[in-house]
């Protein structure tokens, strides 16, 4: 049986409950059988959602620094690409309320591709990422709603039973003065590592704290130095008074502003020039981009930087990027969708979420037919289903949609009467020779 909201309000602090009752309405607030301000209260953290501009977010470095931005941008762009699919005990996928919910609409505000984008930015920035799972009248997922990560803490009960405090950081109309707990049963949560006695993920950018700082240090001090006209160094023959260097000084000034300055006998004029040397410049930058993937779990070409290693086909690339990053990650978001979106009758049925990862494998195009060739003349997919993962028009030809075997292979435990009969032949092959004549 799904899990309901119930709100109760103890020791100033509103509780977001659980409790079975399937007569029970849910209205526009998410929750049933509130009082006004508590249902107030409610609505105003789903109007957030809705009315949300991103500002106040209380991080900056995206904006920043455009090598991390530039790779959390192709972390969560490239997870909101995979599809999504609900499949059964036969790996078909599932039409349904949830499929839909996963794969085109999680709310009236949102595509898929940005709720999840928005799930793996938060989760690569924050180290948290959360959604809220709105229930409908039957206790079913609805609506999926992107909570902001720094609107978020979790906390354990005196049971042990775990919660999460939501409450909006940016200004409205409507005050809020105590927090709503929201049950995790109701709410998915994913992050990156965490110790076993945190319940919050460790952002990467809080590791990259002492880098960051030190590249931009390393910046500031080559800004300030560009924007620094070049010194000059005045060689003089002979002895000046303080005011014949004064009267030099000015007429330097005044050449510097576009002025004329007459080039007299033991006045000599040069430039101190501030250069930048290119090989610092390239070295900071190549331990902060490594410092950076490393953080990230990502190959180092993905900074567009090489890595001095030898990569064959962009297929190695990207199975290498599979097995260290993307791989763990769709494991852990698959995980925590099945657990929270499926009853427990569902789950033995062998119902689960499932982002599919083989289009990033797939690789070039010799690579990509040479791997349906085997697929097909194997038996494990059909014409159709290659064309679909090929994204080409589905033939409705008569067989495309049937497993194929070829013909030189047999199951071990077949007889050589079995073969001939597969391959058509009938009897035995002595039966098809020609009986030995004689030269009379």
């Amino acid at each position: 049986m799904w899990v309901f909201f119930r709100a109760f309000e103890k020791g100033g602090i509103t509780y977001v409950g659980v409790f079975e009752n399937l007569k029970l309405r849910f209205g526009k607030s998410l929750v049933g059988d509130l009082n006004a301000q508590q249902g107030q209260r409610i609505n105003y953290l789903l109007d957030q959602l809705y009315w949300n501009t991103g500002e106040n977010s209380g991080h900056d470095t995206l904006e920043n620094n455009e090598t991390i931005f530039g790779v959390i941008s192709r972390l969560s762009n490239t997870f909101a690409s995979l599809p999504v699919n609900v499949m059964t005990d036969n790996q078909d996928s599932s039409s349904g309320d949830i499929q839909e919910i996963l794969s085109f609409k999680p709310n009236p505000t949102v595509s898929s591709f940005d709720f999840w984008a928005r799930l793996e930015t938060d989760r690569n920035v924050y180290g948290n990422s959360f959604a809220l799972i709105e229930p409908d009248e039957f206790g079913q997922p609805k609506y999926l709603w992107n909570i902001p990560a720094e609107w978020v803490s979790p906390g354990l009960d005196e049971n042990n039973n775990l919660w999460y405090e939501v409450k909006p950081t940016i200004k409205s109309i409507i005050p809020v003065n105590t927090p709503v707990w929201v049950s995790s049963y109701n709410m998915l949560h994913f992050k990156h590592i965490a110790r076993s006695s945190k319940l919050w993920g460790i952002s990467p950018l809080e590791t990259l704290t002492g880098a960051i700082a030190q590249d931009n240090g390393f910046r500031d001090f080559n800004v300030s130095e560009l924007r620094k006209r070049d010194g000059l160094i005045v060689n003089m023959s002979g002895n000046y008074s303080k005011e014949e260097r004064d009267v030099i000084v000015n007429n330097v000034r005044a050449l510097a502003r576009g002025g004329v300055l007459f080039n007299e006998q033991g006045l000599e004029i040069s430039n101190v020039e501030r250069k930048l040397a290119q090989t610092d410049i390239e070295k900071n930058d190549e331990i902060t981009n490594r410092r950076i993937a490393n953080a990230f779990n990502v190959p180092l070409t993905f900074l567009n930087v090489s890595d001095g290693g030898s990569y064959k086909s962009n297929e190695q690339l990207m199975q290498q990027f599979i097995q260290i990053n993307l791989g763990p990650t769709v494991a852990q978001y698959e995980s925590e969708l099945n657990a929270k979106l499926f009853t427990r009758s569902q789950r033995d049925t062998d119902v689960h979420v499932m982002f599919d990862m083989n289009k990033l494998a797939r690789g070039d195009t010799a690579t990509r037919a040479q791997y349906y060739n085997i697929m097909i003349r194997n038996g494990v997919i059909t014409p159709q289903a290659a064309q679909k993962m090929e994204g080409l028009p589905v033939s409705t030809q008569a067989g495309s949609d049937l497993l194929r075997v070829s013909g030189d292979l047999y199951i071990m435990t077949d007889t050589d009467e079995n073969r001939e009969t597969i391959n058509g032949k009938g009897g035995s092959t002595d039966d098809k020779l020609l009986p030995n004549e004689s030269d009379e």
